[in-house]
């Protein structure tokens, strides 16, 4: 089954530091740092075939809940896998989220 994450309260919830260690513990490169709004990050899937993603610096951007969604989607191609499975390897990251007993996440008070 395919899930496409699209919960905007947890997509605005991720922070661009962990999701740049998650890239970069996965092989990611940073490519190009526009300052104070994103970082390019690539990854050569093979020799002369390479894909990159766009990491806005602050959740407080617009449209930074759609970035993380193409982000997630990108990743879901690329490592072959599910967005659940990925945004679960993310979320073990973040502190201030909890796995509820029904599967779901849930955001710390």
């Amino acid at each position: 089954m395919k899930v496409t994450i699209k919960d905007i309260d947890i997509l605005q919830t991720l922070h661009p530091s962990q999701v740049a260690d998650y890239l970069r513990d996965r092989g990611w490169q940073q490519q190009q740092s526009i300052p104070q709004k994103a970082i390019i990050w690539r990854k050569e899937i093979n020799p002369g075939n390479a894909v990159a993603v766009i990491l806005p610096l602050h959740p407080d951007t617009p449209g930074f809940p759609v970035s993380m969604s193409v982000m997630l989607e990108t990743l879901e191609t690329i490592e072959g896998r599910s967005q659940l499975n990925i945004l679960k390897d993310l979320l073990a990251i973040f502190p201030n989220f909890t796995r509820q007993d029904d599967g779901g996440f849930g955001v710390k008070g």
